[in-house]
């Protein structure tokens, strides 16, 4: 098509019809077709093998898009009524419908007739250089410059535009007339529907991994943190669908669907939590649990022979909680999950208890032992007395024998 003229502009007599076949829930004083005109695309006409000079009735310059404007503009239709009043309705309609316009022309490829016929062989090097130059414009409007598809101020995606065809299709072949505002409430149901699926889906396979036996049993408030995150990566995918959320169903769509997400976190944390309990419960009979206790007596055993070898006492107890304090933080090095600290507690009591059983005792035995030396060291001292005391007598007795002796001697 290299110009744009009357048979041209009839061939888009649909859009004329447009408002006829579409229907859209409408706001108090808003027409139809204005209400139509705010979710059409931009109107884009190409025209291919343009000879003609870019330029007004006055001979001055214009640009591609000018042109369009001059050959659609309804004032330029002088008789209405006849077939002059389908020129005018098809104008009007494209003004009012679409009201962004573009147009691009396009020289002929190439000069050669041959060529021209074969133009499915050639690459485009092999085409003008003027040729190359337009394609080069339209190929960056097309993609650095055409906007993304909205509606209602809502972006459109592929997904939903297919949606949004089936909608029009299925409506058209059931000879009902297409309403746009049911199929678009229709199309953000089915996102809203779609994220939610996506974000049970995301949690469910989350939360049955971390389910496995070979994550649990882990620390309780390590699982706590674990399906925090991993709510708020589901939760965050269905926050997606609040900017579908502008119509009053799909809002309360949207939020059954997060009432249902939330039943789902609560049950399943519920479950993963009394999974954790059990199997760090089922742990305590596993070896490496028995080796972690085997490992708790043997700690005990080496504080006995502490306190034994008199390393400490009751009037050093601060060594005794050192040795403790050390003993619980190996303890939780080796032992798993919740129940660990449930073993801990139990046997914690019965261990300072007979720690400090021990230390009592030992200061008994050296206290015993103590008053025992004592008393030995006495009878030393009174044996030793007695046996002084007898050698006085005896010393005494020998000197009075002698002092009498002599006097005897000296009396005769």
């Amino acid at each position: 098509m290299g110009v744009i003229d009357e048979r041209a502009i009839s061939n888009l007599s649909l859009a004329a019809e447009l408002t006829k076949n579409i229907e859209m829930k409408l706001s108090k004083g808003k027409e139809k077709r204005e209400a139509i005109a705010n979710i059409t695309p931009k109107f884009m006409w190409i025209l291919k093998d343009f000879a003609l000079d870019l330029v007004d009735e006055y001979g001055r310059n214009i640009t591609s898009s000018d042109y369009l404007e001059d050959c659609i503009n309804p004032s330029k239709v002088t008789v209405r009524e006849g077939p002059g009043e389908s020129a005018y309705k098809i104008r009007e309609a494209i003004v009012k419908l679409f009201r962004q316009r573009e147009c691009m022309v396009f020289v002929r490829p190439v000069e050669d007739e041959m060529q021209l016929q074969n133009l499915n062989s050639l690459s485009l090097r092999d085409m003008r250089p003027e040729f190359r130059q337009q394609f080069e414009v339209f190929r960056n409007k097309i993609f650095l410059e055409c906007p993304t598809k909205m509606m209602n101020n809502k972006p459109v995606n592929g997904r939903m535009m297919g949606y949004l065809l089936e909608q029009y299709i299925k409506a058209i072949n059931e000879g009902a007339v297409p309403n746009i505002s049911t199929a678009w409430e229709n199309v953000l149901d089915s996102e809203v529907k779609r994220l939610y699926e996506n974000a049970m889906k995301v949690y469910k396979d989350e939360t049955d991994k971390l389910a496995t036996l070979s994550e649990l049993p882990i620390e309780q408030e390590e699982l706590v943190k674990r399906l925090f995150r991993i709510r708020m990566k589901s939760e965050n995918i269905m926050d997606n669908g609040s900017k579908f959320s502008d119509s009053e169903s799909t809002g309360r769509l949207q939020r059954a669907y997060i009432t249902k997400l939330s039943n789902l976190y609560k049950a399943k944390e519920e479950e993963i939590k009394s999974r954790n309990a059990r199997l760090s419960q089922e742990y305590s009979n596993t070896s490496p649990f028995r080796q972690c206790h085997s490992k708790l007596q043997s700690a005990v055993a080496t504080l006995e022979k502490k306190i034994m070898e008199n390393k400490y006492n009751l009037d050093n107890t601060g060594e005794i909680k050192k040795d403790i304090d050390e003993l619980i933080v190996e303890y939780e090095k080796e032992a798993k999950g919740p129940a660990k600290l449930q073993v801990l507690a139990k046997e914690m009591p019965k261990l300072v208890k007979k720690l400090l059983g021990s230390a009592a005792r030992n200061n008994r035995e050296r206290i015993d032992k103590f008053d025992s030396e004592y008393k030995l060291k006495l009878q030393e001292m009174e044996t030793k007395t007695g046996l002084d005391k007898q050698e006085l007598e005896r010393l005494q007795d020998t000197e009075k024998a002698t002092r009498d002796k002599v006097s005897s001697h000296n009396n005769p």
